[in-house]
């Protein structure tokens, strides 16, 4: 049986417009219609629950997700439109914690393992059950804060048995991918577009984290954290005219393998489908894991998508996951992957 979970990405034009919002709840419909013939253990959501961090849009993203209360466990994290009052992260504000709790949803709570705030899901590390494996999530917020990454270094210490998702809102991104040679994306830097160092979080207590910072202080540290997955950056491709980079909405996804130095690997994900029609599209992916490799097919409620006109790197992806280093070393040439 296959043993899967699914991936929403930012889902801020389905709760900031109305017109949209069906869409949303349909997603919702669809996964649990799929659920029992496609494996589905679980549900990540990639940030920006809502475009402009109001009651009324989270009232919204509560009521789509609602649907899975008892049903499947489901994990959000923290965008920079969820932050502040004016949805461009001005400070660390937010009122997640008021429309999610773990209790609402008994499979979250089950779920639950430690949280960097006693009643918060801002920064929460779950265990959870993908076919016979044991699998962990840790969402951090946008731009996690010095205090919170010191905190997931330490519980990744204490929980190192069991493979474990990142789930951030900023990682990799898409704009590096039009100037790496061989197009794999590079994790967000200092004055990378949408760069947590652009917010006026930056300048608050406890600072911020980019993707290159969270690389050297967390992943690269923690053989464990297998997989990242974010969402956030807007897509790109080189004008055939100019060479400049300009906007190509038609794209959602990037891609980087790293191998760190005891030989371990983490595939690292980006995956934001927001300009897409009606807000998304209905766009998800769903990621199957067999035998330690992860097939991603990108599904919808609306419309099937095609990938024969699309680049290589929006099409169907497939890669290893590195599941054995947590459990005994390995050698790098024991290794590979491939995108198809």
């Amino acid at each position: 049986m296959r043993s899967a979970f699914i991936v929403i990405p930012d889902i801020q034009f389905y709760t900031g417009d109305p017109a949209n919002y069906h869409v949303l709840e349909g997603m919702m419909d669809w996964i649990l219609k799929n659920k029992t013939r496609l494996g589905i253990h679980a549900v990540l959501q990639l940030g920006d629950l809502t475009n402009t961090n109001t009651a009324p849009e989270w009232a919204l993203a509560r009521r789509a997700f609602a649907k899975l209360d008892g049903l499947l466990p489901y994990f959000v994290t923290l965008g920079n439109h969820d932050l502040g009052f004016d949805y461009l992260s001005s400070d660390r504000f937010t009122l997640l914690d008021k429309h999610f709790q773990p209790g609402q949803n008994p499979l979250n709570d089950k779920a639950l393992v430690e949280s960097f705030e006693k009643g918060s899901v801002c920064n929460a590390l779950y265990q959870i059950k993908i076919g016979a494996e044991t699998w962990q999530v840790l969402s951090l917020e946008f731009g996690p804060r010095n205090e919170v990454v010191d905190w997931a270094r330490d519980v990744m210490d204490q929980y190192d048995q069991h493979p474990t998702i990142l789930l951030t809102h900023d990682f990799i991104d898409h704009y590096s991918t039009l100037y790496t040679a061989n197009g794999e994306a590079r994790r967000s830097q200092v004055s990378s577009p949408g760069s947590p160092y652009l917010f006026d979080i930056a300048h608050q207590l406890g600072g911020v984290n980019c993707g290159e910072d969270l690389w050297t202080k967390l992943v690269s540290r923690c053989s464990n954290i297998v997989l990242t997955y974010n969402g956030h950056h807007k897509p790109y491709e080189k004008s055939p005219i100019s060479g400049q980079a300009k906007d190509a909405y038609y794209l959602t996804q990037s891609l980087r393998r790293d191998v760190r130095s005891d030989g371990s690997v983490c595939q690292q994900v980006m995956f934001n489908a927001q300009w897409e029609p009606f807000g998304g599209n209905g766009l998800m992916h769903l990621v199957s894991i067999n035998k330690g490799i992860a097939s991603v097919e990108v599904v919808s409620n609306l419309i099937k998508p095609t990938v024969k006109s699309t680049p290589a790197t929006d099409q169907e992806l497939m890669f290893d996951l590195d599941l054995r280093t947590v459990h005994q070393p390995l050698k790098v040439d024991e290794l590979n992957v491939s995108q198809v």
